[in-house]
């Protein structure tokens, strides 16, 4: 009963993440080209940004309920007109877009034409922006960012870190129902202890401990304006649920 409890946490609601990192149009399509800092972060393929991808509230959102901060684009200097259109309406809607500005399609469909058509929608999307004396341009509601770290993005805007172990703790989060889930796994095998900041406020912590079936209220945190800070003792490789609610 215990374990189809715990199953039914990690079924429930959605993940929570701040950053969506764009994939590579062309191959092969690995990420690469910025640095991963203290966000959490999904990746994604063109044709989600080009089918399911929206704006509400300056926030990136799909069908399925999840939304994001920002929308970084890879390293390279090629994207498709497509897509770059598609970005163009997602910023002037009001999303933030971090990444270098583009220079031409990655491939020969149309060419020259695709090139010029990347060279003017950059243009007029980046502006005067050009990753250095100037490393960003407002377009219509949103923005675009070059050469500006995503982590200082975010401390800017005032957005902390959705979880701070102050240790290799590793963790996802969902939210359902009211509550908010996260699951903090040990990935050393050894005993680990650290107070860990959580960006939930106004909400109580439950331990479930999934070794043992035991429930209980964390018996060591503080709650701050924004977060609330909980004393985690982990076991070698072990793990835990903290439910806020």
């Amino acid at each position: 009963e215990y374990l189809a409890r715990c199953q039914y946490l990690l079924r429930q609601g959605r993940f929570v993440a701040d950053v969506c990192y764009l994939q590579p149009e062309a191959a092969p399509q690995s990420y690469y080209g910025h640095e991963r800092g203290r966000y959490d972060f999904d990746n994604c393929s063109a044709e989600v940004v080009l089918t399911r991808m929206q704006v509400k509230d300056g926030r990136l959102v799909l069908p399925d309920g999840m939304s994001y901060r920002l929308l970084v684009r890879p390293n390279v200097p090629t994207i498709t007109p497509a897509l770059l259109s598609k970005i163009k309406d997602l910023v002037a809607a009001g999303a933030t877009v971090i990444g270098p500005k583009p220079s031409k399609a990655p491939g020969l469909t149309e060419y020259p034409k695709c090139d010029e058509q990347v060279r003017q929608l950059a243009g007029e999307l980046w502006g005067d922006c050009d990753g250095g004396a100037v490393k960003e341009h407002r377009f219509g509601q949103g923005r675009v960012v070059w050469n500006i770290p995503v982590d200082d993005v975010l401390a800017k805007a005032g957005v902390q870190p959705d979880f701070n172990g102050r240790s290799r703790f590793r963790y996802i989060h969902r939210s359902a129902d009211g509550a908010e889930i996260y699951f903090v796994a040990n990935p050393d095998s050894c005993d680990a202890q650290a107070a860990c900041t959580f960006r939930v406020s106004g909400k109580r912590p439950e331990l479930w401990w999934p070794d043992t079936g035991v429930i209980a209220p964390a018996a060591v945190y503080a709650k701050n304006k924004d977060a609330t800070d909980v004393l985690l003792r982990l076991g070698p490789s072990g793990s835990v649920f903290v439910v806020f609610r």
